[in-house]
């Protein structure tokens, strides 16, 4: 199976991506808005699920998403206010609820696979 992201958004305009394959995935921003940040749900789809780290590009740059995208500090909705460093890959351990400060920016996933898939309930913030 392959890193995949649902056609259509579901009716909040909640982005459906299930990770499995260890590689990049662009988030797809809703029409020519900005998004202010990202929110992502993560649940695990067995014990062993891998993990990504977020990373950012200018919007509309198309840069290459494997070489030119920029790891960024985002939050753990469960830790409170403090940030999780910038390249630190999400939690293999915990399912959480991640936000994802990107002002200005397309929102990327560096997914590295293990043993079973996650899926990322993805919601643009805009503003």
């Amino acid at each position: 199976m392959a890193n995949n992201i649902a056609s259509t958004a579901l009716a909040t305009g909640v982005q459906v991506v299930t990770l499995d394959t260890t590689g990049s995935v662009k988030l797809p921003c809703p029409s020519d808005t900005k998004v202010s940040r990202w929110v992502l749900h993560v649940i695990f789809n067995g014990v062993t699920p891998g993990a990504f780290v977020p990373e950012l590009s200018i919007f509309g740059t198309g840069v290459d998403l494997t070489a030119d995208t920029v790891e960024c500090a985002y939050y753990k909705v469960s830790t409170g206010s403090t940030a999780i460093t910038a390249g630190t890959a999400t939690s293999a351990v915990d399912q959480d609820i991640y936000v994802v400060p990107c002002d200005g920016c397309e929102l990327t996933l560096n997914f590295t696979a293990a043993t079973h898939s996650l899926t990322v309930y993805a919601m643009p913030l805009l503003g």
